[in-house]
């Protein structure tokens, strides 16, 4: 993330997505997570910006009812960062 005040939460479709810096997620081995259930995002405090876009990504397709996409590790991983670079390089 930037070194602007770190997001606690967004909504998306009604819904309040809270964001949790978690400094331990690097010990089960990720940078960050979504769990759609909850409505919860875990992202490691440490983890690139790109991390959050990552979890965004599962949370829309998600709610979206694209469940299968959602899975999709490395189509996840490429929306999150085309969103990332887009907004990295608005002008």
């Amino acid at each position: 993330m930037s070194r602007r005040k770190k997001p606690t939460q967004f909504d998306i479709m009604s819904r309040t997505i809270k964001i949790i810096y978690d400094n331990n997620l690097l010990d089960v081995g990720q940078h960050g997570s979504y769990d759609h259930d909850t409505g919860k995002m875990y992202i490691d405090p440490k983890a690139h910006q790109s991390t959050f876009w990552h979890e965004a990504m599962h949370c829309v397709l998600d709610h979206l009812g694209y469940e299968e996409e959602s899975k999709n590790e490395q189509f996840v991983e490429q929306l999150g960062q085309c969103i990332c670079q887009i907004l990295q390089t608005l002008k």
